[in-house]
């Protein structure tokens, strides 16, 4: 029996919303923990730890991410998305066993540097190679609800629905760090995390994905999977949005990895309580500037050229570095934390508008899904060395090799954008085609 084109696009809508609720639920305890990692782990005694793991757990994601397409055709996207996200809850339980010893001054064998440092570099290894498949079959189900004329509004209501992690993971911080001990904290997180599972579990497939399920592609060997990924890189129609990719990941990665140390600059507090709950507040911006952009760029996207408004989505990332350093060389709270606000709208501008291109101009190909992973993961990794290389009592010196990189990428992506544009055409289906042409003899 045919459905009904409307009842089908509220189905697959509903089915959106509810799978950002689950993200939603999940990211409380995610993004919290990977936000104040450097800052609790450092208050814990382990200064460098919370740097290498999150430059771990991004590594691992990047690398996981060549074989993302090759593994997912052996399991269902729900699989992905489930197990996915129990690995996530593996990666908190290793920041939980720091605060565990610390709490309650375990002393000997059990809670030594050496044992601290291997079970947290095992959690966050498990939970890097987890998160890769998580975030490609999330990619895959969004688009695969969505159609050509609402991709823009479905990515952008996920994101939105998502990023309100941001919200209640910041506002958790909050309200509980200074209030509570850090053992407390993470006990909460994982509870959030085991919620997440749960409701991933009742997860619907939209009916597109039931039938790719049902027909079984053929498999080819994983040398043949990873030349496939590697030709990718090839061609030359899809640099402007290689360059997108990593300045995206580079943007993201550099408030995970230092704004909590360029609000602890512009703080200069000795008080643990006040530094923290103002690193929470400024969070707590990025969270508001997360949630209201998905929404607004989705539409956009749908109504207006998708490569001028995923420009602007990059100029916004640039604008929230350029007042994270003004606020830092003058010492001004209010300019940290809108730069915090402007990290938060490019945070989710940007990731919905990569699905959005993905989805409608390169038809939703899955190998692209894969790269835009390994890309942006490479890009954290990137502002995590930086993080690494630059002292956290120095923010101004790594936001300004941020700003140079993002120019650098941003450069390169106009140039690319030339190329792109030349060759575009041949990358539209018939019904796009038509679609351009019956808009410009309405205009």
């Amino acid at each position: 029996m045919k459905v009904d084109t409307k009842e089908g696009d509220r189905s697959n809508l509903n089915k959106v919303l509810y799978l950002g609720i689950c993200f939603m639920t999940m990211s409380t305890a995610i993004v919290s923990a990977q936000n104040l990692l450097s800052q609790l782990y450092s208050q814990l005694g382990f200064a460098s730890l919370g740097k290498i793991c999150l430059f771990v757990i991004f590594t691992m994601r990047g690398i996981c991410s060549v074989i993302n397409t090759h593994i997912m055709k052996r399991f269902s996207i729900k699989t992905g998305i489930v197990v996915g996200a129990f690995t996530q809850i593996i990666t908190i339980c290793g920041g939980t066993f720091i605060a565990f010893c610390d709490k309650y001054k375990v002393e000997g064998s059990i809670c030594s540097s050496a044992s601290v440092v291997f079970v947290n570099l095992v959690c966050i290894t498990v939970g890097g190679i987890g998160a890769s498949f998580l975030w490609f079959s999330q990619s895959t189900y969004v688009n695969a609800c969505a159609d050509a004329k609402n991709k823009g509004f479905y990515n952008g209501i996920f994101w939105s629905v998502f990023q309100t992690a941001q919200l209640w993971g910041s506002s958790l911080a909050a309200f509980t760090l200074g209030r509570a001990d850090a053992f407390t904290f993470y006990t909460i997180l994982i509870t959030f995390g085991c919620c997440a599972v749960i409701m991933m579990s009742f997860i619907k497939l939209p009916e597109n994905l039931q039938n790719n399920n049902q027909r079984q592609e053929p498999q080819v060997p994983l040398r043949v999977a990873i030349k496939n990924f590697r030709n990718i890189f090839n061609d030359r129609r899809y640099y402007f949005l290689f360059m997108a990719l990593f300045f995206s990941g580079t943007a993201i990665g550099s408030y995970i990895n230092f704004l909590s140390a360029a609000v602890t600059e512009v703080v200069n507090s000795d008080d643990l309580f006040v530094t923290n709950q103002k690193t929470g507040y400024v969070f707590m911006a990025v969270a508001i500037g997360t949630i209201t952009s998905g929404l607004l760029t989705g539409r956009l996207a749908d109504r207006f050229d998708k490569i001028k408004v995923f420009t602007w989505t990059m100029i916004t990332n640039e604008l929230a570095v350029t007042f994270t350093i003004l606020a830092c060389l003058s010492q001004n709270y209010t300019l940290v934390l809108i730069g915090g606000l402007l990290f938060g709208l490019g945070d989710t501008s940007i990731q919905t508008m990569i699905a959005t291109v993905i989805g409608f101009i390169f038809h939703g190909d899955q190998e692209l899904f894969a790269v835009y992973r390994f890309l942006q993961a490479f890009g954290i990794v990137y502002a995590a060395l930086l993080s690494i290389l630059v002292p956290r009592n120095y923010p101004v010196v790594y936001y300004l090799m941020v700003a140079v990189s993002l120019a650098t990428c941003h450069y390169f992506y106009k140039i690319y954008h030339q190329d792109f544009k030349r060759k575009s055409t041949a990358l539209l289906s018939d019904q796009q085609r038509l679609d351009i042409e019956l808009n410009n003899i309405s205009k």
